[in-house]
């Protein structure tokens, strides 16, 4: 479901947002994603105040849903009466947190109080505390003054500057093997992690997405070829043919991966200006025109699959002539005999191997240019055993000895 107004916006900004249960949820097990977006009156023009929360899929996390519903109900409440009478949004987030897990935590409460636990939920392993709600949570505010986020727990939140692709968010090495920090423990105030993209850096691109999303592509270096695909989409398209794909594209990860996906997007106007005075990087290497697409158009990654495929065979076909010629070419020559009374030298050629060695691409948070594209979400593993072909449902859970 898309929700927020997806062709209004603010004088700058647009956004669009939605939320795909995932195909290795059980019969009877709900969508633990959640997702909201508001837009909120400010000092200096108007801002959009959005929320993705990710609700733990463990067994005994039996009221998840519950927990990432309030999460981002919460928290764009509170940021949105905050920013009511300031004008300072990175501020504002930090001084707001604390209230958040606060009134979380009371309303969790005050629901395990009012619907006591179900047997069957406490033959899962909840004891109704607030472990029982787990949830990660994103919060961004976006408009003139730039792009401000705070987030605890895993997901992605990603932002075009200057055209390139940038994770802001600084990571989390604890954030490993399946483990999240989490709305449900008592360290989540401190565990919120910070970031700010001025309006100076120019971001005219936000992806605030559910960890499902990422976790649904088979590079781990996805998210650069992503944000490049969306913004040409854009350009090309425009906001609306996006904001009518987002649902579609969602849905194919939360079939591949398995996993709840949820997203919010927000574009600039200005990128649509981008047609005459900076196309983007990777525009090149889209074949198709606005004309010939597809009722329902391919999700950003999968149209550069073709290309991807062909300079690779191109490549392969350049080694394979190499290599043949190498070995079918004359061997070491050895000089011919001298006479013995007369110096001589004695030159020794090294030939390569000619095996062609190809470096792996990790994962950075640098938003470096690069030309391959990441494939599409299609014939994915996700981690932590979630989707793909095991069919469990092992989402992330908050780390051990914390709750």
């Amino acid at each position: 479901m898309v929700s927020g107004a997806a062709t209004t916006g603010t004088s700058a900004w647009r956004a669009v947002s939605a939320s795909r249960r995932g195909s290795a949820h059980g019969e009877g097990v709900p969508n633990q994603d959640a997702v909201q977006v508001r837009r909120v009156a400010g000092a200096h023009g108007d801002v959009w105040v959005v929320a993705v929360a990710d609700g733990h899929g463990g067994a005994r996390y039996v009221r998840s849903d519950v927990g990432a519903r309030t999460a981002v109900d919460v928290a764009v409440r509170q940021v949105a009466e905050a920013l009511s009478d300031r004008d300072d949004p990175p501020a504002v987030l930090r001084e707001v947190v604390p209230r958040i897990v606060e009134e979380w935590r009371t309303q969790v409460a005050a629901d395990a109080r009012d619907r006591p636990l179900t047997d069957d939920e406490r033959a899962r392993g909840s004891d109704g505390s607030a472990t029982a709600y787990g949830a990660t949570l994103l919060v961004a505010v976006v408009g003139g003054h730039g792009v401000a986020v705070a987030q605890v727990g895993d997901g992605d939140a990603l932002v075009r500057s200057h055209g390139f692709a940038t994770r802001p968010v600084p990571g989390d090495d604890r954030l490993v093997a399946g483990e999240t920090t989490s709305m449900c423990l008592e360290s989540a105030v401190d565990d919120f992690r910070y970031a700010v993209v001025p309006d100076s850096a120019e971001p005219d691109l936000v992806l605030l997405s559910t960890d499902g999303y990422g976790n649904s592509f088979a590079q781990a270096d996805w998210w650069h070829g992503l944000v490049d695909d969306l913004a040409d989409f854009v350009v090309r398209s425009g906001f609306d043919r996006v904001a009518d794909e987002l649902p579609g594209w969602l849905e194919e990860s939360a079939r591949v991966g398995g996993d709840d996906v949820s997203a919010v997007l927000l574009v600039r106007d200005s990128l649509s200006d981008d047609r005459v005075a900076t196309p983007p990087r990777t525009r090149e290497l889209s074949t198709v025109p606005d004309e010939a697409l597809p009722a329902t158009a391919a999700p950003p990654g999968r149209r550069r699959r073709a290309g991807l495929v062909a300079v690779i065979a191109a490549a392969a076909a350049v080694l394979g002539v190499v290599a043949t010629l190498f070995l079918l070419g004359p061997g070491r020559s050895e000089a011919p005999p001298v006479e013995p009374a007369e110096p001589t030298t004695s030159v020794t050629s090294t030939t390569p191997d000619g095996t062609p060695t190809v470096e792996g691409t990790g994962r950075s948070d640098q938003g470096r240019k690069k030309d391959t594209r990441p494939d599409g979400p299609k014939d994915t593993q996700k981690k932590d055993g979630k989707g793909g072909d095991t069919g469990k449902d092992e989402p992330a859970r908050p780390l051990s000895g914390q709750e």
